[in-house]
């Protein structure tokens, strides 16, 4: 594939889509996330506290609530309780 010298070279191109991308604010930098807004009868409370990070969250059919955390642990909810012992700890192996 030839190119002349005036025409749009594939690195170009992928430079000016970039330059399009972020214009249009398709990438979140620096972007304020709105405030969820909850239907009628819904509201936002906390249910468990005193997290590292949670960033996951998995429900048994028996009621336990499991909480993935950013250092490698997995706690356990359970009862209205957050059990002090964690289900899993792979911290050692987890780049914080």
């Amino acid at each position: 594939m030839h190119f002349k010298k005036n025409s749009f070279s594939p690195l170009r191109f992928l430079i000016a889509a970039m330059i399009a991308f972020l214009a249009v604010g398709v990438f979140p930098v620096g972007r304020v996330h709105a405030v969820p807004v909850f239907p009628a009868g819904f509201v936002s409370e906390a249910v468990v506290t005193n997290l590292t990070g949670p960033t996951t969250i998995a429900f048994t059919p028996d009621g336990h609530m499991f909480i993935g955390q950013k250092d490698g642990r997995v706690r356990v909810f359970q009862n209205g309780v957050l059990l002090p012992t964690d289900f899993i700890n792979i911290s050692s192996q987890v780049n914080n």
